[in-house]
């Protein structure tokens, strides 16, 4: 759709809208590959992250992420709190 349809560098109100709800629903969508954490809060899971992943490969083994986890609050010590772990995993990869 182009949205500047007059050439003038303005939007008219029906534009204005389409951009807003285009915009609104790549809200769910962001908020789901950010598995709904705030800006902050993944500020400082991807520093932790980048912490496990010294060689810079893009990637951590499970064992490894575990085995941190399991010095934090998750309880990843269970076959029902790792089964949690990865449905939230699998669900931020959606």
């Amino acid at each position: 759709k182009e949205d500047d349809e007059d050439d003038t560098g303005s939007l008219s109100f029906n534009d204005f809208a389409w951009i807003a709800e285009e915009c609104r629903k790549l809200i769910p969508v962001e908020s789901r590959r950010q598995a709904n954490f705030m800006e902050e809060e993944l500020a400082t899971i991807k520093s932790s992250f980048e912490d496990l992943d010294p060689r810079n490969q893009g990637f951590v083994s499970l064992g490894e992420l575990i085995m941190t986890l399991g010095d934090s609050h998750l309880p990843v010590n269970t076959r029902e709190g790792r089964a949690k772990l990865l449905a939230s995993i699998d669900l931020a990869r959606e």
